[in-house]
């Protein structure tokens, strides 16, 4: 059995203020494991949640986060219709896609 060592690190952005991620995810498992696994492996960055669409354009807006985590299969609309409408703060926000 292999052992997998994680660095604990502060993710910082170029002006030094620690990064803030939104992750996108309507299982409420999924998204607790997600939010336990980046605050396990990142120091200090800020970690907001959203269950779909309409919640994930309200926290964008309001923390204007520098990497959104998204769920590709949301039950209300597609994680690509979703960043494909680029709504608000989402559409200069980096994006990742489970």
């Amino acid at each position: 059995m292999a052992t997998v060592a994680i660095r604990m690190s502060t993710v910082l952005q170029g002006d030094g203020q620690a990064m803030k991620i939104l992750l996108v995810e309507d299982s409420d498992v999924i998204r607790a494991r997600l939010h336990a696994l980046v605050c396990e492996t990142c120091a200090g960055v800020g970690v907001f949640e959203a269950r779909g669409e309409a919640d994930a354009t309200a926290q964008a807006r309001r923390e204007s986060p520098d990497l959104i985590v998204l769920d590709l299969k949301l039950a209300e609309r597609s994680g690509p219709r979703v960043l494909r409408s680029g709504r608000g703060p989402v559409r200069r926000t980096r994006r990742a896609g489970l």
